[in-house]
């Protein structure tokens, strides 16, 4: 009986699978260590109280973490109700807003049937989610931010950008208009948060 010996590259590539399995049971541990948190959220219960009043009854798997393949963090699929959040692409920082962005999608699909195949639907979801979630606060520098109009290009950045990744077809012209049209109403609806409540969670206070 024989034993073939490893090459050295093979070593390298036996390795370096078992390193990576190690990192995404890393990550998928923390991510949903992360989500237990949040379901214990003032975010979350203001989200949930929501769904109730809309009679909406929210599947026990609404959100769930996986190890993704494409750079994002998050994602809301329509067609199964589901949030999937990348366990592997998502900071213990940005999870809070990563999760709240997704769950905007949600809310405004059981509220107002968002046809998603519809540009200025699109764009006022992705205004809200942005807005709402806080990935565009820097927590000490909110209101500054606020006053040299950065906070504003960077929800209208972010949501056009989002807008582009989710709809490949869509034109930068179709896109930029969707969001011009949709931006005064859609930038000030602050559902399911009230306006007190959005202070401080974008400023970075208990609410």
């Amino acid at each position: 009986h024989t034993q073939t010996k490893m090459s050295v590259d093979e070593q390298k590539e036996k390795l370096s699978i078992a390193q990576e399995a190690e990192v995404r049971k890393r990550c998928l541990a923390d991510c949903i260590h992360n989500l237990n948190k949040f379901l214990n959220s003032r975010t979350w219960e203001i989200f949930a109280h929501k769904f109730r009043q809309l009679n909406i009854k929210l599947p026990p798997d609404l959100v769930s973490c996986k190890v993704c393949e494409d750079p994002y963090s998050g994602h809301y699929f329509e067609r199964e109700k589901k949030i999937v959040i990348c366990a592997n692409h998502v900071t213990d920082d940005q999870f809070d807003y990563t999760v709240t962005h997704e769950l905007v999608h949600v809310y405004d699909d059981a509220r107002a049937e968002v046809d998603f195949d519809d540009p200025e639907h699109i764009a006022c979801s992705e205004i809200r989610a942005t807005n709402l979630s806080g990935e565009c606060r820097e927590a000490k520098f909110y209101e500054f931010w606020r006053r040299n109009n950065k906070y504003i290009d960077c929800v209208r950045s972010r949501a056009y950008n989002s807008m582009t990744y989710n709809k490949k077809d869509l034109s930068k012209e179709t896109a930029e208009k969707a969001i011009a049209n949709a931006w005064e109403v859609c930038y000030f609806d602050y559902e399911p948060f009230s306006f007190e409540e959005l202070k401080k969670k974008l400023s970075g206070r208990k609410f």
